[in-house]
């Protein structure tokens, strides 16, 4: 059986101050509900976590190297052949929908499948996310 690699990270929107931040840890109680963070800003403590919105990395890049987690904006083009000159798609949320982060036009499977599994050729460009940028959508 081959191990996972796959980097298991978040980061939270901090709705008080309206800034994004990253997190160093999280923090369950037994019935696995996310009870507290730990971040740049120091811990939120299990009282003020309602103050913030997790979103999870999608293990992914996208065409300038940056990381796309869900809540993000972002365009995209399929793939075609280099001699083609693809025009970028509507912009669009990725969401983590039944399992899987939804990206649309594709499905980027995670858990048993591997983060390399893309239901069809696509690029990406992060342009943005939910809380900062939601004109774009």
């Amino acid at each position: 059986m081959e191990s996972s690699n796959r980097i298991i990270k978040f980061r939270a929107w901090d709705k008080d101050k309206k800034e994004m931040i990253q997190v160093r840890s999280v923090h369950f109680d037994t019935v696995n509900k996310v009870v507290g963070c730990f971040c740049n800003k120091g811990h939120t403590g299990d009282r003020l976590i309602k103050n913030f919105e997790l979103m999870q990395y999608t293990g992914l890049k996208d065409i300038n190297g940056k990381e796309i987690y869900e809540g993000d904006i972002a365009k995209w083009r399929f793939l075609v052949d280099e001699r083609d000159e693809p025009s970028w798609r509507e912009p669009f949320e990725v969401k983590f929908i039944n399992n899987a982060f939804n990206i649309t036009p594709c499905q980027l499977w995670i858990g048993s499948h591997n983060e390399s599994d893309i239901m069809c050729e696509a690029a990406y460009e992060v342009i943005g996310n939910i809380y900062e940028n939601p004109e774009l959508l």
